[in-house]
């Protein structure tokens, strides 16, 4: 897992984890939603060469402040609402620390776990699409790390993910049923 990162690999990421937190636009505290937008585009901007991850120790206390600020507007770190909040936050720290193909793989599972918490939440057919899009999304980031070596497209990554969606829809409504 050591090889460098694709540009493609890191902009699906971004894509993904990007999704997910909009997801949470309407109910997470909008501090939670502006440090994950946040660091979205620092990263896109590092990715971009014109601005660097910032050092380890700012990045301790930023987690810190994060964990603090998740602690004290919920008053519990317990429950769905405080848990997905803690989840957003956590993950655009993360993000600001996204070197390797591991932690893009972090990223991307975090972004899995936003869209699960997102349904979770609010179970309406209205929203489907959203959430299909965004497990699409997540599932094409992790596809584009996929095998020995990565997909050079993202085209390629989206119809793997999107075989593989519809291979798990006959065992979704089994399940469902």
């Amino acid at each position: 897992m050591s090889a460098p990162l694709t540009r493609v690999t890191t902009n699906m990421v971004l894509a993904s984890f990007t999704s997910g937190a909009l997801l949470h636009i309407d109910r997470a505290p909008p501090w939670c939603v502006g440090v994950a937008l946040a660091a979205i585009a620092w990263h896109w901007l590092h990715g971009r060469g014109r601005l660097g991850l910032p050092p380890t120790a700012l990045r301790l206390v930023l987690t810190l402040l994060l964990f603090a600020g998740i602690a004290t507007s919920f008053r519990t770190l317990s429950g769905l609402a405080a848990g997905s909040a803690l989840l957003l936050v956590m993950g655009a720290a993360k993000l600001l620390e996204t070197r390797t193909r591991r932690d893009v793989a972090v990223v991307a599972t975090v972004s899995l776990v936003l869209v699960l918490a997102a349904c979770l939440d609010r179970q309406s057919l209205m929203r489907l699409p959203l959430y299909l899009a965004s497990a699409w999304t997540a599932l094409a980031s992790i596809a584009a790390m996929g095998g020995a070596r990565e997909s050079a497209s993202a085209r390629r990554a989206y119809g793997t993910a999107g075989r593989a969606l519809l291979l798990a829809l006959p065992l979704a409504a089994l399940c469902f049923v």
